[in-house]
């Protein structure tokens, strides 16, 4: 094993598809204040930065690669949970259920005991490429 202070912490995690429309939606729901009002402490406050952080990189690639349309955003079960706290259903081909039907199927799949993606720290600079991350593959 690593070094005392060393944390290896793994986190399953599932995709959710984005569309440029839908990554500028979730970015301006996702907000400290209507997350963590009623928990004011770092940790929730940094879960919801983080969170953007890895919002804002999927923009920055629709921004940066010419022609993308969607984009896979690895999301983990926490964030999962704050995505469903937050977004309200809006109908049926509303943006929050688009978004919310995807994070229902990744509960579902935790739920029911299938196979996730293993990240290898959820609290990695996901806007970083070089950062630890999934199969090899992009964080986003």
């Amino acid at each position: 094993m690593g070094s005392s202070d060393e944390v290896n912490i793994l986190t399953e995690s599932y995709p959710i598809t984005l569309t440029h429309t839908l990554a500028w939606y979730l970015r301006e729901r996702m907000r400290p204040g209507a997350i963590v009002g009623e928990f004011p402490n770092n940790d929730a406050r940094k879960m919801v930065r983080d969170f953007r952080l890895k919002i804002n990189a999927v923009l920055l690639r629709f921004q940066d690669e010419e022609g993308l349309e969607e984009v896979d955003l690895q999301i983990t079960s926490p964030e999962g949970w704050m995505i469903d706290h937050t977004l309200d259903y809006d109908g049926m081909e509303g943006n929050a259920t688009r978004i919310l039907v995807q994070v229902f199927r990744g509960m579902w799949k935790e739920e029911m005991g299938l196979e996730f993606d293993v990240v290898d720290d959820p609290q990695a600079n996901w806007a970083n490429p070089q950062a630890p991350h999934t199969k090899g593959e992009g964080m986003v």
